[in-house]
């Protein structure tokens, strides 16, 4: 697959600042295959260069995509005595460094400590940059703090880098703040551990766990006397020990949430793909082991590990302050993620073959490090997002200042990276989803990197795969009077619109209550939310709930016909779809809205579908490549409540849209996901992915 490209130099060499000829060159790039919109049309203009005095106007340019994109490539292409003249001449301007340094580490190419000490606790990312950008593994006579932190980050992320005992022992004394990763270095130089392990502060509760972990995989018994909590720990980490467990496992990262939990916080619908994945993958591989995080308080309070299939093990590592983390894709906390989820899988006995992970943050590319330095095979899940936050519904470019497109960009660039370093990139979707992945990602024409990606679909496990339980929520239960969110018993007669997902602004559950409550919907549909912790709200899941208190209280009429429940486990979740489509006293079939700006493939879409609802999906994203417009479903554009109000109104109030026909739709809907997404299918796919990355299993 290639790009046309002749004329791109003269598109190039006709911008300047001004926005008509800016304006001009992005419309020629459009017409390119597979070009959709704004921002991919620069992503592509911008890679094309070769031409640095180009590139350094610009990036002069008062457009912040034209200036950050075009800086990135500039500190891609430098050598290195340019690169850091560029980098002395920016160090008073964060976003214009952030972006250099994004491109040296793109490169692949490394700078001596020296040369970057002085940019280091410059900002949060910088600092992550600068440690992967490091190359010396050298032990000079450090007196600053910064250039050994650098040094033993850059060692814990390599594959061979040694450090002497002597430098350790230095490091430990000296610099009480980098006991962490010095301890985490002779424990991988195999030094002895013991004398750092006696000098631990059970009062630094990230260093004291690291040490129970460490002292239970050597099997040490601290003379010093630890908490009782961090005792109750080690109890606990013992038992990982005796577990039964194949080796040549596959380990896959659900780092965003517990996949027991979706619709909790921040556990979505790739948790419930990755628990029903695993699951059937143990058929075709030796094993499984999906890692998910937990706060260590909860180590002791539920099991550390569970099975839920034979060989598909589901494995808790601690983590201090997970969510926090999460909230800020993981940065700065690379080297404890990687110490951890090695610690733990060493005291498991586990020995991956191949490392997959599905999310582009500092979490999956920490997880990237440690699979290289394992000499396993890493594969990654690679998606367009967050790159529609930069477009409107017509592709254009959004009004944004130049801060927050670096914080927004920051994911994309870990995509970039995670890119060019893994094994294998897997591509959810199909064809036309492939084509969006090159357009936003143009390195992947190069042959090397081609070679790559495999498009595989996400799939669910349908009813016949995983028996409906009895005894579950059924539609009945939806009017019930004892609920504290109920709709009225007169008006079971109505046709229900059903959403569901994490309680989060991105879902877009509010702007669904919105649209449904301000049109004629509301007295033509009961709405229906799942989702959220309603019982102990996080931050997040606290803010969507007041909104939506706010909102009804202001407009009391609505709550006859709206019902609020808590996220519940999926086999529930496919148990009460069941019964609305089978009990429901309307002569339509129910509805399910995905109101999110955007899904890159929609697992409760397809579920929904399955059961017998009528989707209406986001037009952005990947829900358009099995859902085909009045044919099986209904695309939208999710921008706002506005346009989820026409799109749900144009579609649902018009009066030559009969029962017969949406009942035609939903019929057709779950042929399709019957046909084409069912997870014994799908695991399949991704079996043959796995095996053919590089390590044959037997």
């Amino acid at each position: 697959m290639s790009y046309e490209t002749n004329g791109i130099e003269e598109i190039v060499e006709g911008i300047n600042d001004s926005r008509g000829l800016l304006e001009e060159a992005i419309e020629e790039l459009r017409s390119i295959r597979y070009i959709e919109d704004d921002y991919s049309a620069l992503e592509y203009l911008i890679y094309c260069l070769k031409d640095t005095s180009i590139l350094l106007q610009l990036s002069s340019l008062p457009n912040p995509f034209l200036r950050l994109l075009s800086t990135v490539k500039l500190g891609e292409m430098m050598d290195d005595e340019h690169f850091l003249r560029k980098m002395r001449d920016s160090k008073t301007r964060i976003i214009e460094l952030t972006a250099l340094l994004r491109g040296r580490v793109r490169s692949g190419r490394d700078l001596h400590i020296a040369d970057l000490v002085e940019f280091y606790k410059t900002g949060a990312e910088i600092d992550e940059l600068i440690t992967e950008a490091a190359s010396s593994f050298e032990e000079p006579s450090m007196s600053d703090m910064r250039e050994r932190e650098i040094l033993l980050k850059a060692a814990l992320f390599s594959e061979s880098a040694s450090l002497s005992e002597e430098f350790l022992l230095d490091s430990w004394e000296r610099f009480p703040d980098l006991r962490f990763l010095t301890l985490d270095a002779a424990d991988r130089n195999n030094l002895d551990i013991q004398r750092y392990i006696e000098d631990i502060d059970y009062s630094n509760s990230v260093l004291a766990l690291q040490a129970t972990m460490k002292a239970t995989k050597r099997g040490l018994v601290p003379k010093k006397r630890s908490t009782e909590a961090f005792e109750r720990i080690g109890c606990c980490l013992e038992q990982l020990k005796r577990i039964p467990f194949p080796e040549n496992a596959l380990v896959q990262f659900s780092f965003l949430g517990d996949p027991f939990s979706s619709g909790k916080g921040s556990s979505g619908g790739m948790g419930t793909f990755i628990r029903s994945l695993g699951n059937e993958l143990v058929s075709s591989l030796d094993g499984v082991v999906t890692v998910v995080l937990a706060e260590p308080e909860e180590i002791c309070t539920r099991p550390l590990y569970r099975f839920e299939r034979d060989r598909h093990l589901f494995l808790y590592v601690p983590l201090y302050e997970c969510e926090t983390k999460r909230r800020s894709g993981f940065a700065g906390c690379q080297s404890e993620l990687i110490s951890t989820v090695s610690d733990m899988l060493e005291i498991a006995g586990i020995k991956p073959f191949a490392f997959h992970m599905r999310f582009s943050d500092y979490a999956s590319l920490a997880m990237l490090k440690l699979g290289r330095r394992l000499g396993v095979k890493n594969l990654f899940t690679l998606t367009p997002d967050p790159q529609h936050r930069f477009v409107n519904e017509s592709g254009r470019l959004v009004s944004i200042d130049a801060e927050k497109l670096l914080k927004e960009t920051e994911r994309t660039d870990v995509s970039w990276r995670m890119l060019s370093q893994c094994d294998s990139v897997v591509g959810i979707g199909a064809a036309e989803a492939k084509k969006r992945l090159f357009a936003y990602y143009p390195s992947l024409v190069e042959d090397e990197i081609a070679g790559k990606i495999r498009m595989v679909p996400e799939g669910i496990s349908l009813r016949n795969e995983c028996p409906i339980e009895t005894g579950k929520i059924g539609y009945e239960e939806l009017f019930n009077k004892e609920r504290e969110s109920h709709f009225a018993p007169d008006r079971k007669g109505l046709p229900l619109m059903l959403t569901v997902g994490r309680l989060d602004p991105s879902k877009g559950q509010y702007r669904l209550l919105k649209a449904w409550g301000e049109t004629e919907l509301n007295r033509r549909f009961n709405l229906l939310i799942i989702g959220g912790d309603l019982e102990n709200p996080d931050s997040v899941e606290s803010e969507e709930l007041e909104k939506i208190r706010e909102y009804l209280s202001s407009n009391g009429r609505l709550r006859e016909g709206f019902c609020h429940i808590p996220a519940m486990d999926n086999d529930s979740l496919r148990c009460l779809e069941a019964s609305i489509v089978e009990d429901s006293y309307s002569p339509w079939p129910p509805v399910y809205v995905a109101p999110s700006l955007k899904e890159e493939f929609g697992i409760a879409i397809l579920e929904a579908m399955a059961a017998g609802f009528v989707a209406f999906g986001p037009r952005r994203g990947g829900v358009k490549s099995y859902v085909k417009h009045s044919r099986n479903g209904f695309l939208i554009d999710t921008t706002d409540e506005i346009s989820i109000r026409n799109g749900l109104s144009s579609i649902l109030l018009d009066r030559n849209l009969t029962p017969r026909k949406m009942k035609l739709i939903s019929t057709e809907g779950s042929r399709q996901v019957y046909r084409r997404f069912s997870i014994s299918i799908v695991a399949k796919m991704f079996a043959e992915v796995y095996l053919s990355t590089g390590k044959n299993i037997s």
